[in-house]
């Protein structure tokens, strides 16, 4: 558990509105968005992120799993076409020195586009003062005079954000701190057109936090892989094609308290200065929107009314592995309508898939895509509320005293008990797991997905064609470690 907390203004909510905006790629990293008329509303020189994570924490509780998250934030800011500069585990210095000269080699240039991304522990001092925490801070209840000299406050930060020359920052915290620097985002603008012409290419500086104040965040973090399905378009509510920073904000507000169960309540605002809040970044969303094609003559047709037969086409996310060519997007679908059963079933026959395989044995496992255990994993995280998932399964594994690459009866039983898959000394069979719409608030942490994995003396618990003994199950426990899950 990140220990600490940390707080920001709600947003209320504007959603801007791209209508008839074109986003052309001018140079390798440059992008210039138009409007309808072919117009530049903005240009942005460059695009830039920094990705700092800190996770091998000396006096403060690791943080294991967020070499992954930095991994999938990068993989996605490079897709957006930012270069990504990475911190790993900085100390005090590499903290302040990387945030500084990230600044100075592209904070000064006007019409930079920039992303200054950080996951790691975070704390409050005195209700109000935040904190980014480096790896070799103090515990300030030990030693306060040591934490204050070696993190960073947030007051350091709204400084630096202030003397920026760059058009768009934003900046993203998944910690747990407060602070006093964000201004709540008005919903009275116009968002359309004027909006998009007089208002985003005004130069703002937005920050995106994980929690409220008094709010505890976990470790194993469900705010990254849920701000990862935004950026690639589910935060497009306007279904232009294009994703804002106020759309990002906005879904993040409504999205993550449900998947905490209401621990955690994002917050999104702009800087307490009244010449860098009134813009918004823009960014591309990976979702398709599907668009009427040109004719001489269009004719006027009336579209059928929504029926339960005819339902309204909604843009669909597409979730392609690179590495093996396998869709998930169906198995989204499935968890995010929490058809656990289903989506068991369907991890089970994808992994078959990207595996090409009918069979996963010793082999196939160790081979097995990185890219697809982590996309799996990501799916399951975001719709439990980060209970199930690969990586807490991985986690109670360890845990419970198995090792990697070995058996051990006793202790495979002891995590059989703690992931709710044994009974009073018995394996379970597939219709005994807990299944229904409400396994995420009663089944243990890491019970799903289940389908894919030996049991003590009944297989796979009888959901699965896959089938590995439980001597063969440790080659994917040993893949999903090499994958840093």
């Amino acid at each position: 558990m990140k220990k600490a907390f940390w707080g920001c203004l709600a947003l209320t909510g504007i959603t801007a509105s791209l209508v008839g905006i074109k986003i052309a790629q001018a140079q390798r990293n440059s992008l210039i968005v138009k409007d309808a008329n072919g117009k530049e509303v903005i240009v942005y020189q460059e695009s830039h992120a920094l990705v700092i994570w800190a996770g091998d924490y000396k006096n403060w509780g690791k943080l294991n799993n967020l070499q992954y998250e930095a991994k999938e934030v990068v993989t996605a800011l490079q897709k957006q076409g930012f270069q990504v500069r990475e911190i790993p585990n900085p100390n005090r210095t590499k903290l302040s020195n990387g945030i500084k000269d990230f600044i100075d080699d592209y904070g000064y240039r006007q019409n930079n586009r920039l992303v200054i991304f950080f996951a790691g522990h975070g704390y409050t001092r005195q209700q109000t003062k935040g904190y980014l925490v480096p790896v070799d801070a103090p515990d300030p209840i030990v030693d306060e005079q040591g934490f204050l000299k070696a993190a960073l406050s947030m007051e350091q930060i709204n400084s630096w954000a202030t003397q920026m020359e760059a058009k768009h920052v934003l900046f993203v915290f998944d910690s747990c701190f407060s602070g006093t620097i964000f201004k709540q985002r008005s919903n009275g603008e116009d968002a359309g057109n004027a909006y998009i012409r007089d208002v985003m290419n005004k130069p703002v500086r937005q920050f995106l936090t994980a929690g409220d104040a008094n709010e505890k965040v976990p470790a194993k973090s469900v705010f990254t892989p849920l701000f990862l399905r935004a950026l690639e378009g589910e935060a497009d509510y306007t279904k232009d094609g294009y994703v804002t920073g106020s759309e990002l904000g906005l879904y993040l507000t409504q999205h993550l308290p449900n998947l905490t169960r209401g621990n955690q309540h994002p917050q999104f605002g702009t800087i307490l200065d009244v010449n860098l809040n009134r813009g918004d970044i823009v960014f591309r969303s990976s979702i398709a929107v599907v668009s009427p094609q040109p004719s001489p003559s269009p004719p006027v047709l009336t579209p059928p009314k929504p029926t339960p037969s005819n339902p309204p086409i909604q843009p669909r996310s597409t979730l392609i592995s690179s590495t093996t060519g396998v869709d998930y997007t169906t198995l989204r679908e499935l968890l995010q309508q929490k058809k656990w059963k289903e989506a068991d079933q369907k991890t089970s026959d994808l992994m078959l898939a990207a595996a090409k395989r009918e069979a996963i044995n010793e082999e196939s496992a160790k081979k097995f895509s990185c890219e697809d255990l982590r996309m799996i994993d990501r799916e399951w995280l975001a719709a439990s509320g980060g209970k199930f998932g690969f990586s807490v399964q991985l986690a109670i594994y360890k845990r419970t005293g198995n090792s990697i690459g070995s058996y051990n009866d006793k202790a495979y039983s002891r995590f059989g008990d703690a992931v709710g898959w044994r009974a009073n000394g018995i394996w379970k069979s597939s219709d005994e797991l807990t299944l229904g719409t409400n396994a995420s608030s009663i089944a243990p942490e890491g019970h799903l997905p289940a389908a894919v994995w030996p049991t003590g003396d009944r297989g796979l618990l009888g959901l699965s064609r896959l089938y590995m003994d439980r001597e063969e199950g440790g080659w994917l426990w040993w893949r999903l470690s090499e994958c840093s899950l």
